[in-house]
Parts: C-alpha cells; structure tokens; sequence
C-alpha cells in the first residue's frame, strides 16, 4: 500500500508543474483581457501565477502589472515572458499586506484567488489594500465562488470526497489531472499530474507531480 506524504508541497511551490496543469484553461481569459484593454490606464493583475491572464494582456498592450505570493510562480512567468520578449512588472507579496508606489485603473483578481485570504481579517485585508492602490473612479473586479451546502455543512476538518480526470486537450502532454482519494484538511485538496512520453506512454519520471492546491 502506498502511503502519501503527511505534508504535500503546495503546487504552487513549482511554477513548471503549475503551469503545464493550467496554461490552456481558457477560463476568464477573454473576459480579463477585455477589461484590462478597456480600463485606459495602468492594471494590477493579484494572484497574477505563471502569467496565463497577465502575458496576454501585455501582447495585447496592456499597461500591467504582476502580484503573486509565490517567487516559483513569478519565475516561471519571468522565463516566459522572456521567451515572448517581454519583461513584465512582477512583485512578490501576500495579497492582502502589499505596498506598492503606483496606483492602478483597474485591480483584477482572476480564477477564484480571492479565496486564498483564508480569513475574514485577510479577505478584508486585501479589499482594503487594492482600494489604497486605485486610481480615482479605478475599478476592483475579481471572480470568487459561493460553496455549496454540501461543502459548508462538512464536519471541521473534512471536505466532501471527489475523483475526478479532467482533461486538458491543447496540452499535448498532459493526460490527466485528477484530485487524490482524500484529504483530512479541510482547505486542501491534493492533486496529481500526469504527462505522456513523446510517444503517448504514461510518464512514471519526476514529471508526474504530486501537490496540494488551497481552498
């Protein structure tokens, strides 16, 4: 029987392995592009991760900027901009105790990362700063998720149970990711990716990665 790890890495902890699982999710994409384009002045993409949001929005001319807690994240966002022959504006920070010169038209923050202020003092916390950090008339938006009775009326400590395999077609990689069989922490959730070989076997290398995703 094989035993997992009592203390999994957190996915974001390797920007490569989190990009590979979510470079092509198309979620928000075009809705974030649109918004930073029409805001007429300079954008602060929080959470901003390995770029999937903030590289597009600079190809398309954006005046933007990056804010992640994780310097993985924002070097694998550094390589790839790079290899675009861009050099975007990144800083590392916790989202909700950041201090920055500039002041911003529009603050976004993408793909539920809301979420991660795991507290109520966090959550306002972070309102707070980007309302510091607006321009005059500046707009906040940012996407979030209401949990379902299902996941509140859980006893502490626990979560409702999932299998899933989701796939990721444009990657031609990436077979599958899929969450582990369980996870006692409650705002956890354990997730494995699995790459192909060139030719189309399953990868048993240090490629197939193993790590934690916060709630």
């Amino acid at each position: 029987m094989n035993e997992q790890p009592a203390s999994l890495p957190s996915v974001f902890e390797d920007g490569d392995a989190y990009d590979l699982v979510l470079k092509d999710i198309p979620y928000g994409l075009d809705f974030y592009v649109a918004l930073a384009r029409a805001a007429n002045g300079p954008v602060l993409d929080i959470a901003c991760g390995t770029g999937r949001i903030l590289l597009p929005c600079l190809q398309a001319g954006v005046d933007i900027e990056g804010l992640d807690l994780y310097e993985p994240m924002l070097r694998t966002l550094r390589a790839k901009g790079a290899a675009l022959g861009l050099s975007p504006r990144l800083h590392q920070a916790d989202m909700s105790d950041f201090s920055l010169p500039r002041r911003f038209a529009l603050i976004m923050i993408p793909f539920n990362a809301f979420i991660h202020n795991m507290t109520q003092e966090a959550q306002i916390g972070c309102l707070r700063l980007c309302r510091e950090h607006l321009l005059p008339s500046g707009n906040l938006t940012f996407d979030t998720f209401f949990p379902s009775l299902e996941f509140v009326s859980t006893p502490s400590g626990t979560r409702p149970t999932t299998r899933a395999s989701n796939a990721v077609p444009t990657t031609d990689s990436l077979r599958h990711v899929a969450p582990s069989a369980s996870s006692p922490s409650a705002s956890r959730s354990a997730v494995r990716a699995e790459v192909a070989d060139p030719v189309g076997e399953r990868s048993t290398s240090p490629s197939a990665k193993i790590a934690t995703l916060r709630w």
